[in-house]
């Protein structure tokens, strides 16, 4: 057998068993960036954030690439924990609610903000050598209503953030999540500015 022919048979066997190699689990970061917090517009309303299990539970199976390992994505922890601290340095008064069922007549709230993930995306380039670029779109959404549910807009946050890998044949996980937790934090930070603009003061 010849060697060409050797060396196309481990070529192939590789790219069959790559996609089984490994199943990667990625969770967000959640620590928040204190340059972007304080960089956000301020407003005097008290506010009802309504996050369901939907949203604090969010996780998404994406590959990013047919050949790439088996990936899963946890978002929904940080997307909480990051929400909250976000609408807390807009707002004066925040209060964290799983569902419309939770609030009453008694609320004290100006705004009542349901939350929900519109997109999440993963996206990944392979290189020569293992070298990788990977993208993550996310899209953000908040309902507002008024205290009587009335309603008042859809406001949006969408980003695409980019992390390269150059290729050292290890997974940088680390890396990874920190990606995913700017994307989430670009987003939130977006989606309230345009919530801004779009609610008179």
């Amino acid at each position: 057998m010849s060697q060409t022919l050797i060396l196309a048979r481990i070529l192939l066997s590789v790219v069959l068993v790559l996609p089984l190699a490994g199943c990667w689990t990625y969770r967000a970061n959640s620590d928040a960036k204190q340059t972007k917090l304080i960089k956000l517009p301020k407003r005097s309303e008290n506010v009802a954030l309504v996050m369901d299990a939907d949203y604090r539970e969010y996780a998404k199976k994406d590959r990013g690439h047919a050949i790439a390992d088996p990936q899963t994505y946890e978002l929904g922890e940080s997307l909480t924990q990051l929400t909250e601290t976000y609408f807390a340095a807009v707002f004066p008064s925040v209060l964290s609610v799983r569902d419309w069922e939770e609030l009453d007549s008694e609320t004290d709230v100006d705004l009542i903000v349901t939350m929900g993930v519109e997109h999440f995306d993963n996206d990944l380039d392979l290189f020569v050598l293992g070298a990788t670029r990977q993208h993550f779109t996310i899209h953000l959404d908040a309902v507002v209503s008024t205290s009587d549910r009335v309603r008042v807009g859809t406001f949006r946050g969408q980003v695409k953030e980019t992390r390269e890998d150059s290729g050292m044949f290890w997974e940088t996980s680390d890396s990874v999540e920190y990606t995913l937790g700017l994307a989430i934090q670009e987003a939130l930070s977006r989606l309230l500015v345009a919530l801004d603009d779009g609610i008179p003061k």
